[in-house]
């Protein structure tokens, strides 16, 4: 009959029949199964602190490593918490553990065990913890229950509620209801000083309230995390000071403003002097707190100086006079710096905004003057607050200005060529040589290809600038020098686009001279 009875539990529990003998209690070679089943539920919820088993609720769901150790031989079972709060032992019966804390639990699943077995070694562990819905209600908020764990806190549920609503659901007054007591909990706290009273487990047949912001106070100025932030009773200026992230370091702690509102209408001003002996000051709803920043506090002025110089990098403003000052202490120029060209920039002037450029920007371009156009041409060629030499003469008087803020300088490396394109036989990059004739160049190119035009250009490496060559330009290292092709200037279809425009005036003539008839 005992054989029989085993068979009938083996179908409810996980016994290993292979190994089991004719006694009361017989042999298991493996205590458990199937251990990635049993844990899989586990792994899946991340524990922020090991469980409790003098706090842990068992219910519905949870579920024991059971293993029972005697004389006769062993088993192991896994125990599975029913509905109804009762665990099942083949020969031993039911046992209600139902909201037992786990310890006093596994003392009742051992004193029933050993009444049956007196000199049984018993091992109980909790190997898989139970989901639950608990009741999540507030305005605006359609879930009704949430699934969750003993093993979740109030955060959690924060989370998933505050991630599919844009309600500014409170978060400085969650209520939990449970044993019919209703407590309040403030989960900011918790999220700044990490205080675990304010962010506790979740248990079966809670239930969950969230309100809406009642109370905003605003705090700015030198404060690390400006902005709006709830309030609750008797909050201090100390705390919203600490919640907001704390003073920047330029802060003047000693000198801080709050607007108070006396009514509807009218409002006061309130001035802390001194912040240490201010702490406690209790904040009221719309209060506007504004801490005074100090101004260049800490602050020096760098100009930077790159490119072809011995040590690039950082300068104080105030250790230099001129730019020449600059690249002396840069240790001056690389052997491959071009002295001829200077270029500096400046970020912070950048930033100005250039309001005749704006003005011009909302004129539609027909309507635009030949001054404005002009203007809009001028600009592209150079950025606001830029300064750019190719002349060494220029260059020179620029080295003695003074330097700005922001100065960022840049000494180019010596460009040794000069490009010969279009139609040429061999175009390409050619040697510079100070002096040189067009006539040499076009010649190093291999001379003009049968194509060529009469249009030729020589393209400025300082400014992009295009230039019509003539017969002795002055030609510079990385300069362009670009011949047309006969395909590229074609005077037939120049002519007819000159026919074409005389055509149309002509045209529009007669239709004055037709009106005035």
């Amino acid at each position: 009959m005992r054989i029989v009875f085993f068979i009938v539990i083996s179908f409810i529990y996980p016994i290993n029949l292979d190994q089991l003998g004719t006694n009361d209690v017989k042999s298991n070679r493996s205590s458990i199964n199937n251990v990635d089943d049993q844990y899989s539920y586990i792994e899946n919820i991340p524990l922020d602190e090991t469980i409790n088993p003098n706090e842990y609720k068992v219910g519905p769901g949870d579920k024991l490593s059971f293993n029972l150790i005697s004389s006769d031989g062993s088993i192991s079972l896994i125990l599975l918490v029913s509905p109804t709060g009762d665990i099942l032992i083949p020969n031993i019966g039911k046992i209600k553990v139902d909201n037992f804390i786990l310890s006093d639990a596994i003392e009742k699943i051992k004193y029933k065990c050993l009444e049956k077995y007196n000199n049984a070694e018993i091992y109980i562990n909790l190997s898989s913890f139970r989901q639950f819905n608990v009741k999540v209600v507030g305005p605006g908020i359609n879930r009704g229950y949430l699934t969750v764990s003993p093993v979740h806190r109030l955060s959690h549920i924060y989370s998933e509620i505050m991630s599919e609503s844009n309600y500014n659901f409170s978060i400085r007054d969650i209520r939990i209801v449970r044993n019919n007591i209703t407590k309040s909990f403030d989960l900011l706290d918790f999220f700044v000083f990490g205080n675990d009273e304010n962010n506790p487990f979740i248990q079966q047949n809670d239930k969950i309230q969230f309100s809406l912001q009642k109370k905003i106070v605003t705090i700015n100025g030198g404060i690390n995390i400006p902005g709006d932030y709830e309030l609750i009773e008797n909050q201090s200026l100390d705390n919203l000071i600490k919640i907001s992230g704390g003073f920047t370091s330029n802060a003047d702690s000693n000198y801080i403003e709050i607007t108070r509102f006396v009514n509807d209408k009218d409002y006061k001003l309130i001035k802390i002097d001194i912040f240490s002996k201010n702490k406690n000051f209790i904040l009221e709803e719309l209060d506007d707190i504004r801490v005074r920043i100090k101004k260049d506090y800490k602050s020096t002025d760098y100009v930077s100086i790159d490119g072809q110089v011995k040590y690039p990098g950082r300068y104080l403003l105030s250790e230099v006079n001129t730019y020449n000052d600059i690249i002396i202490l840069a240790g001056g120029f690389t052997d491959k710096a071009d002295t001829n060209q200077l270029i500096i920039n400046n970020e912070i002037i950048q930033l100005n905004q250039d309001l005749e450029l704006e003005r011009i920007r909302l004129i539609p371009p027909m309507d635009r003057t030949p001054s404005e156009k002009s203007y809009l041409t001028a600009r592209k060629k150079i950025t606001k607050g830029t300064i750019r030499s190719n002349d060494l003469y220029f260059s020179n008087y620029i080295k003695n200005n003074k330097p700005e803020s922001g100065d960022e300088i840049i000494i180019s490396e010596k460009i040794d060529y000069i490009e010969v394109i279009g139609a040429v036989l061999h175009p390409g990059r050619y040697d510079y040589k100070e002096n040189k004739k067009l006539k040499l160049y076009i010649n190093d190119a291999g001379g003009l290809s049968s194509n060529a035009s009469k249009q030729r250009f020589l393209i400025k490496a300082s400014d992009g600038k295009r230039i019509k060559l003539s017969k002795n330009p002055i030609i510079e290292s990385g300069d362009v020098i670009f011949i047309s092709s006969k395909e590229d200037y074609n005077r037939f279809e120049r002519f007819k686009e000159i026919l074409q425009i005389v055509g149309n005036f002509a045209a529009l003539i007669a239709v004055i001279e037709s009106t005035r008839n």
